[in-house]
């Protein structure tokens, strides 16, 4: 029996999924893994999609890291990044900034991008754009013959919809909150946020075949059918076991079967190495107590209970690292409880810089000359996201300003004085306060 726990941690609360597989028949179970799998937000990480010009995968790691390092506006040496390969040959990398990886260490072995696409496959869209419609954000995976193809985030979800009500009326946000909840997509600044949104969503002019709705948001009445009209797609949702929502539980069900899709697993915690042929080594190191595994229920009770010792051992140590005054009574619920008291603490900030940084790249795709754009310095001064960088003209600064403006209408930018070398200095503006997006 395999036993696996996975941990989202939502804007609105922390859920957590137990999945159990008894002869490859899986379903929700109601005992918890002895190790827990944290995905990590799609807000804290950044994308690239990278095309490979050859076959041989032991160079795959080496391009990675080079197209990185000088792709990245906060350097690849500050950053915790991961790839996976699809069967198309394109490398798809993800990014993200170690300070932020820190807070939850070596329990990230998944992102919310990676458990939404595996949340698809398993419902059985191998061809699909996922549309997840969270409190803070909407994130979207397109999956292509069962594999990540597109992921792009747009920072407005539920808690934006609570704002709008709640200004138009004059009303506080618990009874906004109320109105949107009572009236659905029949409230107008219901249906003007989700219909901003999905304009978006259709601009990227994804071509696929359905459309897979998840998130709280999706269970407003009526929203299916304005998914379908505004995207002129046929739309469904996911279909999972007994006991768990197609609406809610999509990330922390994805984080939870890992295993079951080794092609789209990522470790942000782990230190990348070139390591050559040594993945087959450990492959046949762990295909022999496999298969005495399978051969022996008596190695199997055994082999179990000495891995729950070792990974309960493992988080008790980590638990009094970080609270040496603890009484620890159960090492996995303290765990969890410790991330998210420290999911609590991060800014915003840290949720939209590494966005910030990917539309200026794409922007600058569009110039005359894409490499004229340099990004110096960027900094959080409490209140806003600040950057600092140059570029060739005014003309220049003014499209990356409207490019950014797409995603956060709270961007302002302005030019500085004409350098020596003729280039034009910017500043870069965005209200770290969610109020401020839409």
């Amino acid at each position: 029996m395999k036993l696996s726990t996975g941990i989202e941690f939502a804007s609105t609360g922390m859920k957590e999924i137990n999945v159990e597989v008894n002869w490859n028949k899986l379903k929700r179970s109601d005992k918890s893994s002895s190790e827990s799998i944290v995905s990590l937000p799609a807000g804290e990480f950044t994308f690239r999609k990278l095309s490979l010009p050859f076959g041989d995968k032991r160079k795959v790691f080496s391009l990675v890291e080079e197209e990185l390092s000088y792709s990245l506006a906060f350097g690849i040496e500050n950053s915790s990044w991961d790839f996976i390969i699809s069967p198309s040959g394109e490398a798809y990398a993800f990014i993200a900034i170690k300070e932020i990886v820190k807070k939850y260490r070596e329990h990230i072995k998944d992102c919310e991008i990676t458990a939404l696409a595996r949340s698809a496959i398993f419902s059985g869209y191998n061809n699909c754009i996922v549309l997840d419609f969270g409190a803070s954000k909407i994130t979207a995976v397109g999956i292509h013959e069962g594999f990540i193809d597109l992921a792009f985030v747009i920072s407005s979800g539920g808690n934006d919809i609570d704002k709008a009500i709640a200004s138009v009326n004059n009303i506080s946000i618990v009874e906004a909150k109320d109105i949107k909840e009572r009236e659905g997509l029949q409230n107008q600044e219901f249906s003007k946020v989700i219909t901003d949104s999905l304009k978006i969503v259709k601009q990227k002019k994804y071509d696929t075949e359905k459309i897979v709705i998840t998130g709280g948001c999706a269970l407003a009445e009526g929203f299916k059918e304005l998914v379908e009209n505004t995207l002129k797609k046929e739309v469904v949702f996911m279909q999972f076991p007994s006991g768990i929502s197609p609406y809610l539980d999509a990330v922390a069900f994805g984080t939870a079967i890992r295993f079951k899709y080794p092609n789209l697993s990522l470790n942000f915690a782990e230190e990348k190495e070139k390591k050559g042929g040594f993945p087959y080594f450990y492959f046949a190191c762990f295909l022999i107590p496999m298969i005495l595994w399978v051969i022996s229920v008596g190695l199997e009770a055994n082999y179990y209970k000495e891995q729950v010792s070792i990974y309960t051992n493992a988080i008790s140590e980590k638990i009094k690292k970080e609270i040496p005054n603890k009484k620890i009574q159960n090492p996995v619920r303290d765990l969890t409880q410790l991330i998210k008291s420290k999911n609590k603490n991060s800014t915003l900030a840290n949720t939209k810089i590494l966005d910030v940084l990917s539309l200026i790249g794409e922007a600058s795709k569009g110039l005359d000359n894409s490499n004229s754009v340099s990004i110096y310095d960027v900094s959080y001064d409490g209140s806003n996201i600040v950057i600092f960088g140059e570029a060739d003209s005014i003309p220049d600064v003014d499209k990356i300003r409207e490019y950014v403006q797409k995603s956060f209408p709270s961007a302002k930018m302005t030019e500085g004085n004409t350098l020596k070398t003729k280039r034009i200095n910017f500043t870069l503006k965005i209200s770290s306060k969610k109020n401020k997006e839409k």
